[in-house]
């Protein structure tokens, strides 16, 4: 597994699960919640992420991720894949 399969994962989960317009989504440093993701769609979609991958997030590193990169990482982390340098 790599961090684009994670990255893949985290899109199909935000369009199943949140009602986040994920065509508005930036693989970038801009903050989530100002790419529309608010604080229920976060749960929702950390929820999914552990049940996908089969992890626990804990609640401080869900309010201490800011954006998809970020996010990323954080599960890549988890998951034990090293995170490539993603391009901004």
């Amino acid at each position: 597994m790599d961090e684009r399969i994670v990255y893949e994962a985290i899109i199909q989960l935000l369009q199943s699960k949140t009602t986040l317009d994920c065509t508005k989504i930036r693989l970038s440093d801009e903050p989530l919640k100002a790419q529309g993701l608010d604080s229920l769609n976060l749960i929702r979609l950390v929820n999914a992420l552990e049940e996908h991958f089969g992890i626990e997030i804990r609640d401080d590193e869900v309010f201490s991720t800011s954006s998809l990169i970020d996010l990323i990482n954080a599960v890549c982390k988890k998951v034990k894949v090293r995170p490539a340098e993603v391009e901004r």
